[in-house]
């Protein structure tokens, strides 16, 4: 029966090839956008898969209104972060980092030489928080101390290998790091590389409380109008919290 339809349908084709060429791109169109559609939709949603609790997870965006038009904004003012800390009881965890701009790094070697990175990116300055909110593997050091006090750093493991030359990367722990000819951390822990789909691209992890006053100042954290995308909070609510408010 199958080769008795084949045979009907391949001789309407060769009567009315125009006819069933238009039906059979219209058909591999169709398929196609398909495909490019549920791939789009795919990948949106693989997306923070591995963060617990990630329903109740929000990142705080700034709306902004000017005459002529209206956006949001990723970054919030540095004021923010700690009023919405102490006067919004519905927040259950939260954590504030701020992206770095491509730094100058500097990795001392023995007989006193140096290693020099001229321009490396995906560093951010990170709160004590940051490691106890987002999930990821350690392969050496503490989510509860990596971050808890100035000039700490946690690499992951791509960065802590091209930094230090350990068959063991766990013997980088300890290590010094200069960034920019001024700011000296040192190795504190060592993350795995994410392997899923993230936003937070990140290899290098500054502890915030490294980031100087001067720097504060300069880059407008004590100011409500001062807005950069570099300036990230999110907050995780209390089970149950009503976000329809």
């Amino acid at each position: 029966m199958f080769k008795n339809y084949f045979t009907v349908a391949l001789r309407n084709f060769r009567r009315n090839k125009t006819f069933s060429l238009i039906n059979i791109s219209g058909l591999a169109i169709g398929i196609s956008a398909a495909l490019v559609i549920y791939m789009i939709v795919h990948f949106e949603f693989s997306f923070e898969r591995s963060i617990p609790d990630r329903d109740r997870i929000y990142r705080v965006v700034t709306n902004m209104h000017f005459p002529d038009q209206d956006f949001k904004n990723t970054g919030v003012p540095g004021p923010l972060v700690g009023a919405m800390r102490n006067e919004i009881p519905g927040i259950e965890r939260s954590s504030f980092f701020w992206i770095g701009g491509a730094m100058k790094v500097t990795v001392p070697l023995k007989d006193e030489r140096e290693n020099i990175f001229r321009k490396q990116d995906k560093i951010i300055f990170a709160d004590e928080e940051y490691f106890r909110f987002f999930n990821y593997q350690w392969l050496s050091g503490s989510p509860d101390k990596a971050l808890d006090g100035p000039g700490k750093i946690v690499l992951t493991e791509s960065r802590a290998r091209a930094y230090f030359p350990y068959s063991d990367i766990s013997n980088a722990i300890g290590q010094q790091i200069t960034y920019n000819d001024t700011v000296k951390v040192t190795v504190s822990g060592i993350v795995k590389d994410p392997a899923e789909t993230t936003d937070l691209i990140f290899r290098e992890f500054i502890s915030l409380s490294t980031f100087s006053d001067a720097l504060k100042k300069n880059n407008g954290w004590g100011e409500w109008g001062s807005v950069s995308s570099a300036s990230q909070f999110f907050v995780k609510l209390k089970s149950g919290t009503d976000t329809g408010k």
